[in-house]
């Protein structure tokens, strides 16, 4: 294996140190690259600064996503599976775009010179590029929800006019993306979105939407600062949902919006009538109605009209999609501290138990992978899973599993016939134990040995209510080593106890043991009279006090 050429690379042998460091340094180049979220085998092509050059900066006529990944960053972990799959979709579909990828743990360099400040960042390369632009070209930003299907409407939205490349200042507005566009971000900017229909925006004109439309936007950008956010929707895309939403029919018509940030808002429209039919009268008309509506206050929960406008309740629009949350795997050694938190009564589900010998722990677990495949495999069902070393039949993980019923000699085949035991607690506590005999050939151990598949048929069947569980009448309990090693080989209980008076209205006792014992404590009163008392001391195994009042000494 790996690791082990690079022992061998740096024993002592013929070959010249510079030869033999040379080979290690190599290697540890792989392992690092070994962390890489997309592997050679993957429909996301990783690029490093060579090519990169070649397939995004010099390749102009490409849709290239490019993803800036960190390979320990946990969103883009969750990222991976979905840009993944939406790379084979796009793949499927025969469009005309390239999902990739840059590491920028092994390529800092590559993503410091594209502003990469956080991760995942989304670049999209759109076709049509003007070739050696270097960094006076800017790639759109994606800012779409991180799932399959809006990756994979973004490239094909970017890609239906290959030659097209919207002004920053006016970009089009997809219908998913319009309730962000609205209701996100910097809600005290007027949002303004021209509808249009039948207008030869794209490859046509050379530009993702009407000039005129920026040159309105740019009166209202000062700095970084804007007023007024615009965007355009055809009638054509979304099958009108934008505008269909608005209640336009007459095209153009110029819509302006606010929003409270909590998705309600108001809008006003500037009719086609109103807009003009030259660029010139569209620039005026489009500003003078946006300078209006910058300087309204609208009320946002009524129709009303404010700065001469008519304002219109804002339509809803469906909110990103957002990607399922995935739970944190529960896979575990059961022991005292965490059985109540991952199988029993703190357990809100099915706890999944693998009893086997494993006396050095986890590093002696042959089963080890298993179990982690299938507590990620399993991570959104009500399920956890454990193991318990039952090769000391003296040891509390035995006493425990013998509260549902398994014996020493099943625990003592477990060697090589592992058993598994599931428990359901709750207001009916319930067990079933099945045994997985790898001494015969059955599906579940086919080649004789514990596999996934004994461990999956057990878990389905279970999810599927197939598997028949048992009443528990008392729930078993896990007992620290602590107390079980305390009390001396021979049975007999030692305590400590002290009488001793306070100038409360008592004596205290105090005393330390691990069973229950009796003892007689004598002394004397304060008028020289002896007296005695007798007591049961039922100890937790740590220090406990029980105050005895004057009136029962007497």
């Amino acid at each position: 294996d790996l690791r082990g050429d690079m022992l061998r690379a740096m024993a002592p042998s013929r070959t010249s140190f510079a030869a033999r460091l040379a080979f290690a340094l190599a290697a540890l180049a792989s392992l690092t690259t070994a962390t890489a979220l997309y592997d050679s085998d993957s429909p996301v092509v990783s690029l490093d600064a060579k090519t990169f050059k070649s397939r995004v900066t010099n390749d102009v006529d490409a849709f290239v996503l490019v993803e800036f990944y960190a390979p320990w960053c946990g969103h883009c972990k969750k990222l991976a599976p979905e840009y993944e799959a939406a790379a084979r979709a796009l793949k499927k579909s025969k469009t005309a775009a390239t999902l990739a990828a840059v590491d920028c743990d092994a390529h800092k360099s590559l993503c410091d010179a594209h502003g990469v400040s956080g991760f995942p960042t989304i670049k999209a390369f759109l076709a049509g590029r003007a070739k050696g632009s270097g960094s006076a070209y800017k790639p759109e930003t994606y800012s779409g929800s991180r799932d399959e299907a809006s990756i994979v409407r973004f490239c094909e939205d970017k890609t239906k006019e290959k030659h097209s490349q919207d002004d920053p200042l006016a970009p089009r507005l997809a219908y998913e993306h319009a309730h962000g566009f609205l209701h996100h971000g910097d809600v005290s900017a007027v949002r303004a979105i021209l509808l249009t229909s039948g207008e030869a925006f794209g490859s046509a004109s050379g530009a993702g939407g009407p000039a005129w439309l920026a040159s309105a936007a740019v009166k209202f950008k000062k700095g970084k600062t804007r007023t007024a956010v615009f965007a355009y929707a055809r009638q054509e895309d979304d099958k009108g949902g934008v505008a269909r939403n608005f209640g336009v029919k007459d095209f153009p018509a110029l819509i302006c919006a606010r929003s409270d940030g909590n998705d309600n808002g108001a809008f006003s429209t500037l009719r086609a009538s109103e807009l003009g039919t030259k660029a010139g009268d569209k620039i005026r008309n489009a500003k003078a109605f946006v300078e209006t509506c910058v300087a309204a206050s609208p009320d946002i929960s009524n129709e009303s009209t404010d700065a001469g406008l008519a304002w219109k309740a804002l339509p809803s629009f469906p909110p990103p999609r957002r990607p399922r949350k995935v739970n944190d795997a529960k896979y575990a050694e059961l022991t005292a501290a965490n059985a109540r938190d991952v199988c029993l009564e703190g357990f809100a589900g099915t706890c999944v138990l693998l009893l086997l010998h494993a006396p050095d722990g986890e590093g002696s677990l042959p089963e080890h992978e298993i179990l982690g495949s299938l507590a990620r495999r399993y991570r959104n069902d009500p399920l956890s899973f454990v193991w318990a070393d039952v090769s000391d039949k003296h040891s509390a993980a035995c006493d425990f599993v013998k509260g549902f019923g398994v014996d020493d000699e099943t625990m003592k085949r477990a060697e090589t016939t592992p058993t598994l035991l599931a428990v359901k607690t709750g207001t009916r506590n319930r067990f079933a134990v099945r045994v997985v005999d790898t001494t015969k050939n059955t599906p579940e151990n086919s080649d004789h040995s514990f596999t996934t598949n004994a461990y999956v048929r057990f878990v389905d069947d279970i999810l599927s209510g197939d598997v028949q569980f048992k009443p528990l009448q008392t729930v078993p309990e896990f007992e620290p080593e602590y107390l079980r090693s305390s009390a001396s080989a021979s049975g007999v209980v030692e305590f400590d106890a002290v009488l001793e008076e306070e100038e409360a209205e008592g004596t205290s006792l105090r005393f330390r043991g691990d069973d229950t014992a009796s003892t007689t404590l004598a002394d004397v009163d304060d008028e020289g009279e002896e007296i005695a008392l007798d007591l049961e001391i039922v100890p937790d195994g740590s220090e406990g006090e029980e105050v005895v009042t004057d009136d029962e000494l007497r």
